[in-house]
């Protein structure tokens, strides 16, 4: 749907909520007490339509941005966050996320790399948040130092899923070092609080290599792996992991979720 059109259905259903509002009094108790209700409550007029033309104001200023978005335009929607990052300091999320992926549309990774230096430099509260977005250029290097240093600086910072991901991604880093032992304590961890099945899947794919054949995470890697079996049938599996895709640091990861996805669900072994 065109922009303008929503832009022109939201003023109408406004305006139209605000006229049923403004006359049911009259609807219900008559011309007379409407008048004096209003006379005492004019200033709710003035709100509404303060309201209003503050709504119509952030359409208004973000007029460019949105047309960009809606022609699927990515150079230039890149080129109007860059202004409001860049020249005016503008470095809240949402814009760092949106000109991120506008980035990775357009295959512009150097500018990823610049746009995380900045956020060093001038907002790195910002820069802990959208840690795991900025970590595909790491990812793309297959580096382990890079990996290992990048994740490493965020493992302790973030909060939630995010942190959760990150030490995941530490992890990785450390096996690409061959640090058997330092990846096994992360990831053994990392098994032990995942409610997430599709960080359970790639925390157990990595564990389960650099385990010993006694080791007791063994029996906890098994259980979590029938309870994963438990409750995603393959078709099940692809259908959440295709809707996962969405979050970079997953689509990045997409080969290595489809040896994954064979590690979990092995074919059926075939009887003579």
């Amino acid at each position: 749907m065109k922009i303008k059109t929503i832009i022109w259905m939201f003023n109408i259903v406004i305006l139209f909520s605000f006229l049923f509002v403004f006359f049911m009094p009259v609807f219900f108790l008559g011309w007379d007490y409407s008048r004096t209700f209003w006379s005492a409550n004019w200033y709710l007029v003035l709100l509404f339509a303060a309201v209003l033309a503050l709504l119509n104001g952030y359409f208004r200023l973000n007029w460019s941005l949105f047309s960009a978005l809606e022609r699927e335009s990515w150079n230039d929607v890149a080129a109007v966050l860059e202004k409001r990052i860049f020249e005016r300091n503008r470095r809240t999320i949402s814009n760092v996320r949106i000109l991120v992926n506008s980035y990775i549309v357009t295959s512009r990774t150097a500018d990823i790399a610049r746009l995380e230096t900045d956020l060093r430099n001038h907002a790195p509260s910002v820069l802990t948040k959208t840690c795991l977005l900025f970590g595909i250029t790491h990812l793309l290097t297959n580096n382990g130092e890079d990996i290992e240093r990048y994740y490493g600086e965020f493992r302790e910072k973030t909060r939630g899923a995010v942190q959760r991901w990150t030490r995941w991604h530490y992890a990785f880093g450390l096996l690409l070092l061959e640090r058997g032992d330092e990846a096994k304590a992360v990831l053994t961890a990392l098994l032990d609080e995942s409610r997430d099945d599709l960080l359970t899947a790639f925390t157990g794919f990595l564990l389960e290599p650099v385990l010993g054949a006694e080791d007791p995470e063994r029996t906890v890697l098994a259980a979590k792996t029938g309870e994963l079996r438990e409750r995603n049938s393959p078709a099940r599996w692809k259908q959440m992991t295709d809707r996962r895709k969405n979050e970079i640091h997953v689509l990045v990861l997409s080969r290595l979720l489809q040896d994954i996805e064979a590690w979990l669900f092995p074919p059926p072994t075939k009887t003579p």
